[in-house]
């Protein structure tokens, strides 16, 4: 594919069929910024979008039953389930609604390091998936006083990854910050 798209469509049918499932890719779209989701995908493979480092825009039709997207993350359509967020969104800090039950693996991927970015998890996040945090440069807090025993022993894919349990962080004017 060129390296020069900006946006991919996936549509709601392809030869008379609906698409249900989005497959990852084996290229880089390293232009692609937006990403838009037809109404019957019900399924996103694990690490689609990977090789989507641009990506700035997720849009999920309005009648899709299974998924939504809000602020430009992909949630289940009942917003308990967090199946991918972009790069960008961590950029100014994310905090996770408090509906969400489960992070997907690889849902929180490549981030890289931001100078004020960070995500803040609720105690609602009982499920993380294996590598649901995955090359994060990003710090995470958490409204946990330890580990959710829901959480996969490799939720994060780097020992480098910070993880700060409510004990060690507070909030300053609406920021996360390390306590002293």
């Amino acid at each position: 594919m060129d390296d020069k798209v900006a946006t991919i469509d996936i549509p709601d049918t392809y030869l008379g069929l609906n698409v249900t499932e989005i497959k990852s890719a084996n290229y880089p779209l390293n232009k692609l910024t937006t990403f838009n989701i037809g109404r019957y995908v019900s399924s996103i493979f694990t690490g689609t979008f990977d090789q989507f480092t641009a990506i700035t825009t997720i849009n999920v039709d309005s009648n899709n039953a299974s998924l939504t997207s809000v602020g430009n993350v992909i949630y289940s359509k009942d917003m308990t389930t967090l199946v991918f967020a972009p790069n960008n969104v961590f950029l100014n800090g994310y905090f996770i609604p408090d509906t969400v039950t489960t992070i997907k693996q690889k849902a929180l991927s490549n981030s890289g390091s931001t100078t004020n970015g960070y995500v803040v998890i609720p105690t609602s996040v009982v499920t993380v998936e294996q590598f649901g945090f995955y090359n994060m440069g990003t710090p995470l807090f958490t409204y946990h006083e330890s580990l959710p025993g829901g959480w996969n022993a490799n939720y994060k894919s780097k020992s480098t990854e910070k993880l700060y349990f409510a004990s060690e962080w507070h909030l300053d004017d609406g920021v996360p910050v390390v306590n002293s």
